[in-house]
């Protein structure tokens, strides 16, 4: 639902973001990215726009880009790389990761808030869409004066929205925060954010979807990861995940919870009795 100020908004609309059925803001972000992979997409988050009576036909504002988006490289990123312990609070976590993603060139990150743990060190691992630059977004920090419900970073339901709604009101498709505020000489508090202007090459689109079809969506059981020293792009090191019916020595780790980009040069490695030895392979 694109609601872009109060004054456009449906009688029926509820004035305070919410989420269905109580549910965290975490759990939330990460069913509708699960909703979106469902339905042909990479990625897929909230608006936190919803219209209806709960049990009676209520449905939630979302948006989404295409699966294979060459502006995305989706990769599971170490806890610890990215400043990140847990997904909570949603706003540092939030910050973290696209702090993380800008220190590596790309335009921003975002979370997927699906999270899972390396099986030798039990460290943690959380799913981020980086964004490159020629995503198209327009990064922008917007007086915090300006938004609905003036939102504090212990509502990021309410700031993702009012972002949403900003971006709307001025003419883009949507917006996500950064979670980052500074203070401006000429505006006062300013919140970041990230404007997706609309036909950006990203190709988001947005959705309402019924609460029913939310939360029908079976959530996938997690598989531990293991990190791989060996492999390596340059001096990055990336995880690979080894599904639990290829155990055993001399076994070749086939497949990937990670696509590296078609330019790098990614060994295919063998798992020797906890070992590793790099075994290049044509890609």
């Amino acid at each position: 639902m694109m609601i872009s100020s109060a004054k456009d908004s449906p009688p029926n609309r509820d004035s305070v973001a919410a989420t269905p059925q109580g549910m965290s803001v975490e759990e939330f972000m990460r069913v509708v990215h699960r909703y979106a992979i469902a339905h042909g997409q990479q990625h897929g988050w909230p608006s936190f726009e919803t219209v209806g009576t709960p049990g009676q036909g209520r449905v939630w504002g979302m948006f989404s880009w295409p699966a294979g988006s060459p502006q995305v490289w989706q990769a599971d990123e170490r806890g610890p790389a990215m400043s990140i312990s847990a997904l909570t609070p949603v706003a540092e976590s939030w910050r973290a990761a696209n702090r993380f993603a800008n220190d590596q060139g790309y335009a921003a990150g975002m979370l997927t808030f699906e999270s899972n743990w390396l099986r030798q060190t039990g460290e943690a691992i959380f799913g981020l869409m980086h964004l490159k630059p020629d995503a198209g977004l327009v990064f922008k920090n917007i007086p915090h004066a300006e938004f609905d419900s003036r939102p504090d970073f212990d509502r990021p339901d309410q700031v993702v929205r009012d972002v949403a709604r900003w971006a709307n009101h001025h003419g883009y498709l949507t917006g996500f925060p950064s979670f980052e505020q500074t203070i401006d000489p000429v505006d006062g508090r300013v919140f970041g954010a990230y404007l997706v202007p609309v036909g950006s090459p990203l190709g988001v689109s947005w959705r309402d979807v019924p609460e029913t079809d939310l939360l029908g969506q079976a959530p996938p059981p997690p598989q531990p990861a293991m990190a791989i020293s060996l492999a390596r792009v340059g001096s990055r090191p990336f995880v690979c995940d080894v599904p639990a019916e290829m155990p055993g020595a001399n076994r070749e780790i086939a497949w990937y919870s990670i696509s590296p980009p078609s330019t790098w040069n990614v060994d295919l490695l063998n798992v020797v009795h906890g070992n590793t030895t790099a075994v290049n392979v044509p890609r």
